[in-house]
């Protein structure tokens, strides 16, 4: 399977409230990330150079999420993306670059936007259609 992303992966340094790691993670790690506000997803990390991220550190790796077709449009270069063990927080990964296409926040989308959209023709084509009267209107 290919990755989806590119990311500065950084673990966080335990903080004795249930939060970070006290532990390195080696590439392979399957932790949940925060995709949207309301959605969390497995992904699977690949680490460059060292195959060990420690705790406090940021290192280059790349990123492959499970189910990438129900949150389209989500990413951005720039973005940070929270880093969960269930409902402990243990970093964050902010987007470097972006391989599949189908991630890739489009102009005229909300970042939030309904998956429903990606299944339904009509309601993705309209809202295509409207972005790019959106954009024709702003042209001098």
């Amino acid at each position: 399977m290919l990755p989806h992303i590119e990311a500065k992966i950084t673990l966080f340094k335990s903080d004795g409230q249930g939060n970070g790691r006290l532990t390195s993670a080696c590439s392979g790690y399957r932790p949940a990330h925060l995709i949207k506000d309301d959605y969390l997803t497995t992904g699977i990390h690949q680490y460059y150079g060292d195959v060990f991220a420690q705790p406090g550190e940021t290192v280059m790796g790349t990123i492959t999420f499970i189910t990438p077709e129900y949150y389209p449009r989500t990413l951005w270069i720039g973005k940070c993306i929270r880093i969960q063990e269930g409902a402990r927080i243990v970093g964050q990964a902010e987007v470097t670059q972006i391989f599949n296409e189908l991630l890739i926040k489009a102009e005229g989308f909300e970042a939030d936007d309904s998956f429903i959209d990606y299944y339904q023709p009509g309601n993705l084509l309209s809202r295509l259609k409207g972005a790019l009267l959106q954009k024709k209107a702003k042209l001098p």
